[in-house]
């Protein structure tokens, strides 16, 4: 299926997320972030998933750190890992997106997307 300029086949986009704002002991790197994840989540419509896929593959070129992972976004059949500065890791390489961007994304999140991780 593709939906303007991203492809995706009928999958849904499962997320991994520490708070942006949580402070923590240890680093989070993109090995550790999933089983340090507080919530979970599964995006199933299509356009809510083009949304979260356009805001992870626009950004600019820029180099990223592993040690502050927040998420771990397994969707459009990429991995991305974001971490709180607003770089994003894929294997399409690193970019800087406006974490802005993210948080937005974050707060329209209905109910029935997010599901908290018990530790």
């Amino acid at each position: 299926m593709v939906l303007g300029n991203f492809s995706f086949a009928g999958e849904d986009a499962t997320i991994y997320y520490v708070p942006i704002g949580m402070e923590t002991y240890a680093p989070i790197t993109s090995e550790t972030i999933r089983s340090q994840a507080r919530e979970k989540w599964v995006i199933t419509e299509p356009s809510r998933i083009r949304q979260l896929l356009a805001i992870l593959r626009v950004g600019t070129p820029h180099s990223f750190d592993d040690a502050d992972v927040r998420a771990v976004i397994y969707c459009g059949g990429d991995i991305f890992f974001l971490n709180r500065e607003g770089e994003v890791k894929s294997n399409s390489g690193s970019t800087l997106i406006k974490i802005s961007d993210f948080s937005k994304f974050y707060s329209t999140l209905r109910k029935e997307e997010k599901r908290r991780v018990d530790q």
